[in-house]
């Protein structure tokens, strides 16, 4: 138990105590794009000639631990792509053969959402969680559509026109879903979510497209297979892969340093590949047939205090000594102690301390932890000191 404790005619006894705690998050990373959480694993799409080795995989950003997540041995085969992590990273949303599915983020608990065999294709799910957005033939005509995240309230909010419209993807702030329109020329459209205000940008030969964590940069593919990052504005069109990658379906790190994309037709280096956002440090996370990468967030969690657990003993005339051994802190260290000692002097450091008063009489101790990311928790009683 944390307490003060007193010597009071050759015995020691426990006094009561005052907790004073305090929680703090733990810092983020400075990022110039932005910073939505941790990086955690990546999800992707695997193509291959046995069935058993298609679908779902994941994988860590530096190319261990990949897993596959849908088609394990003994399992039944089920068209499975275009998966889309939840934006707290615990699940995913994904198109089968039966329709929108969600699962948690290692694969169990699949279940169907919305019940229509294919629907799903780009799919992405918003940043709050609510709804997912997809592309969607209709009569023949390529639509956007989006749905509550339970599959309910299914709506167009793009429809068919003499050009396609492909891979919708959600502004963070929630307020427009940009896609790529194909045809004669290929651009980013942008649209607002009661499905207004309808724009374009960068008409050429976009194909893919992704917004940063803040929304304020897309990374395109183009029809050369170049990356792209570029202002939401329009200017400072940026190459950061070139054409011999042919990479596509670019995606975002969460915590906006790095994108991962997937390359295909260069033998070897098939694949999804991840590069800084100022293009250097590429490097091959995968190795296959492997398309349509998601990055998943790890959020991060609040901060823990310290748990302030000492004892104060009397230790000859008018002396004390403070012992802290006991505290400690569940998610990280203790890098400070301080000792209060009630009398107007000053405050000593170290997890034991020593101290000699002016006089005897009753005192006020206190002890305050602070743990590594700047938390503290104060422990203090009134002890008698003779």
């Amino acid at each position: 138990m944390l307490s003060a404790v007193r010597r009071a005619r050759g015995t020691l006894a426990v006094l009561a105590a005052l907790a004073v705690a305090g929680v703090i998050a733990t810092a983020p990373p400075a990022s110039a794009a932005g910073f939505r959480g941790f990086d955690g694993r990546i999800v992707f799409t695997r193509s291959a000639a046995d069935p058993s080795l298609q679908g779902l995989y994941t994988a860590s950003p530096d190319g261990t631990s990949v897993t596959q997540l849908t088609n394990q041995a003994g399992t039944p085969f089920t068209y499975t792509d275009f998966a889309s992590y939840s934006p707290d990273g615990s699940q995913l949303a994904f198109r089968s053969d039966q329709g929108i599915e969600v699962m948690n983020a290692d694969g169990t608990n699949a279940h169907t959402v919305l019940a229509r065999p294919y629907a799903g294709m780009g799919l992405a799910w918003s940043p709050d969680g609510s709804q997912f957005a997809w592309m969607e033939w209709v009569n023949n005509s390529s639509t956007i559509k989006v749905a509550d995240a339970d599959g309910t309230n299914e709506h167009v909010l793009v429809a068919g026109s003499a050009r396609d419209t492909y891979f919708p993807v959600w502004s963070p702030d929630l307020q427009h879903l940009a896609f790529t329109y194909f045809g004669p020329s290929s651009s980013i459209g942008i649209v607002d979510l009661d499905g207004t205000g309808g724009r374009e940008m960068l008409s050429g030969s976009v194909r893919s497209v992704a917004y940063s964590p803040d929304g304020a940069q897309f990374v395109y593919s183009n029809s050369s297979g170049e990356l792209h990052i570029v202002n939401v504005d329009g200017t400072q069109d940026t190459a950061i892969v070139d054409a011999s990658a042919h990479a596509s379906a670019p995606v975002w790190s969460p915590n906006g340093q790095w994108i991962a994309y997937s390359r295909s037709q260069v033998g070897a280096a098939d694949g999804i590949w991840v590069i800084r956002t100022d293009g250097s440090e590429a490097h091959q996370v995968t190795h296959g047939e492997d398309t349509d990468p998601d990055w998943q967030t790890i959020v991060p969690l609040p901060n823990k205090a310290p748990h302030a657990l000492a004892t104060a003993q009397n230790r000859g005339p008018q002396a004390l000594f403070g012992n802290a051994d006991a505290s400690y802190d569940e998610d990280g260290s203790i890098v400070k102690y301080e000792w209060h000692w009630g009398d107007y002097t000053p405050v000593t450091l170290g997890k034991h301390a020593w101290h000699v008063y002016a006089a005897p009489g009753t005192y006020f101790v206190r002890v305050t932890v602070t743990d590594d990311d700047g938390a503290k928790t104060t422990r203090a009683s009134w002890i008698n000191v003779s």
